[in-house]
């Protein structure tokens, strides 16, 4: 890119808790203020801020502004607090995030005559499940002025109109990331990600009991959190009813996962559907081996070429799950084999490049 032709954006989404979009936006925020443009973050829900972000990134919580008493407000007056936030900063253009958030975006954007630019992060098929949430995108997605995929599947599930003004790009794999180390390879196998319906988790864990049986000195580690009610509670409720109890460790959140799970066996995706899998993205930079669903919209198919830097799995099929832990766990030398050319995504998919997409994408609207 020569001159920016961008001199104010407006980057928006619900906060900055911990989570694959979440972390994209941070470092999207923080690459384009290196780029000296002038970058505004608006947190419309929740003054959450688990990443590192720039110094020259100016962070706007309107959470205080959106809610009352720990409740947000209706969605009126959400509207209406972001449109007059646009008014006041004047973006050149605004960037959005996540259904809800671009839904208040591409509303806001059009009031305050700001150009916008939103992202799907998910799979449009199953995300959102409502049937309201999903006419409201129907009606108001196609007065955005541009659109960014992640995926040709998720972009091709929307119509000749929104595809037309769309781009694909995928994520940014996260930088600074430690490399596995398979010199000492210890018998736990990894996974990460929201202790939610969408990760399948009981699928992993029913997996895992199977190879556990045979390689009874094995662990799996499951990092993240819960946000339904219940969440962990069930999935303790499975591990125990397996006599797992002392074999499959509920994590958590910690600050050092990639240190934690450098010297493990393998890292285990095991989701029904998904974007582009940041947590699978980043094992595979650091150059561990991966196991994948080939789950919509087809995010993991993407990164992985089945049986060379990865292994790709159906939804749902624990047995399939299962043998693929086997393989790796039993053959080291394929293990060491997928796992080195798994490294090629840290280069392929560095900030560096797909921040560049990200902004010319941007300037073109301009």
């Amino acid at each position: 890119m020569g001159e920016n032709k961008i001199k104010k954006v407006a980057f928006v989404i619900s906060s900055l808790a911990s989570g694959g979009s979440e972390r994209v936006m941070s470092e999207l925020a923080s690459y384009a203020a290196g780029k000296n443009i002038e970058v505004y973050l608006i947190l419309l829900s929740y003054n959450v801020c688990e990443y590192d972000l720039d110094d020259r990134v100016k962070v706007i919580p309107l959470c205080d502004k959106v809610s009352k008493y720990g409740r947000l407000v209706s969605p009126w007056k959400r509207f209406s607090i972001l449109r007059e936030e646009l008014k006041a900063l004047k973006p050149d253009i605004i960037m959005s995030f996540l259904y809800t958030v671009n839904l208040y975006s591409i509303l806001a954007g059009k009031f305050a005559d700001v150009p916008v630019v939103i992202s799907e992060r998910n799979d449009p098929k199953r995300s959102p499940r409502s049937k309201p949430k999903r006419l409201a995108r129907r009606l108001v997605y196609p007065f955005a002025d541009g659109y960014i995929f992640q995926t040709d599947e998720v972009k091709g599930y929307f119509s000749k109109k929104i595809q037309d003004r769309s781009w694909v790009i995928p994520n940014p794999v996260k930088g600074n990331l430690p490399h596995a180390d398979r010199t000492n390879v210890t018998k736990d196998i990894y996974a990460i990600g929201r202790l939610e319906e969408q990760k399948n988790y009981p699928m992993m864990i029913s997996a895992f009991k199977t190879v556990w049986m045979k390689h009874p000195d094995y662990k799996l580690h499951i990092f993240g959190r819960g946000f339904g009610s219940g969440a962990l509670q069930n999935l303790k409720e499975i591990t125990a009813g397996y006599g797992l109890e002392t074999s499959v460790v509920f994590e958590g959140i910690v600050n050092d996962v990639h240190e934690r799970i450098k010297s493990g066996t393998m890292y285990v995706l095991s989701s029904d559907f998904e974007g582009m899998p940041n947590a699978l993205m980043e094992a595979m930079a650091m150059g561990l081996p991966c196991i994948s669903t080939d789950c919509p919209a087809g995010g993991p198919r993407e990164l992985i070429n089945d049986q060379e830097n990865g292994l790709l799995v159906p939804v749902g099929d624990a047995e399939a799950m299962a043998e693929a832990m086997e393989k790796i766990i039993s053959d080291k030398a394929f293990a060491d084999r997928i796992g080195e050319k798994a490294k090629a995504v840290r280069e392929n998919y560095s900030l560096e490049r797909m921040g560049r997409k990200y902004l010319e994408c941007l300037e073109r609207l301009l």
